[in-house]
């Protein structure tokens, strides 16, 4: 991929976006040539920087990027779940695995297309990821492992179209991470 970047700051901001993709892991990405979807990518390469004769102030950054192989709906939606059935449609031909923050306390039971996901001892909230198939809860600066608390089987997903989700007790934040090819 070459990167363009221009002005006085061009060798600056090249090193913020290098410094922005060191992560270790995948950093979101959104094309300004694909503006409805954010990408996953990670820095495969150290890159190499080149100022064109023409300009000065101009600078071409080469570097090669890996991206996961999913493209997400941006800007990422979320939706408050509660005791009352809501409906989500996943606009995307494929599943989605969702982020969940549930807000409670207790045995509480998030219920996904007629699948029920338990919690058992729920102390404030606990939040789980389909994606990285973990629960946890955030106390202070900390987080702590809640896998133990959601009854064993599979994380939920959403599927093509619409969905129907709804909470035993409290609420909770759902972002559906709607992806596609």
């Amino acid at each position: 991929m070459i990167i363009g970047f221009e002005g006085k700051q061009a060798d600056s901001n090249i090193q913020k976006f290098l410094s922005a993709l060191d992560t270790g892991k995948y950093v979101d990405f959104q094309m300004y040539s694909d503006p409805g979807y954010t990408y996953q990518v990670i820095r495969q390469s150290t890159g190499t920087i080149a100022r064109p004769t023409y300009s000065d102030s101009y600078r071409e950054l080469t570097i090669t990027l890996s991206s996961a192989p999913y493209r997400y709906v941006a800007p990422a939606q979320t939706a408050t779940i509660t005791t009352t059935t809501s409906t989500l449609v996943n606009p995307t031909s494929f599943v989605a695995k969702p982020y969940i923050k549930i807000v409670g306390d207790g045995a509480i039971t998030l219920t996904v297309n007629s699948v029920d996901y338990k919690f058992t001892n729920v102390t404030g909230s606990i939040e789980l990821d389909s994606v990285m198939q973990n629960v946890w809860r955030v106390n202070g600066n900390v987080l702590v492992n809640e896998n133990a608390k959601m009854t064993i089987g599979p994380f939920p997903t959403l599927k093509p179209g619409s969905n129907t989700v709804k909470l035993s007790a409290g609420t909770a934040t759902i972002e559906p991470r709607w992806r596609t090819l």
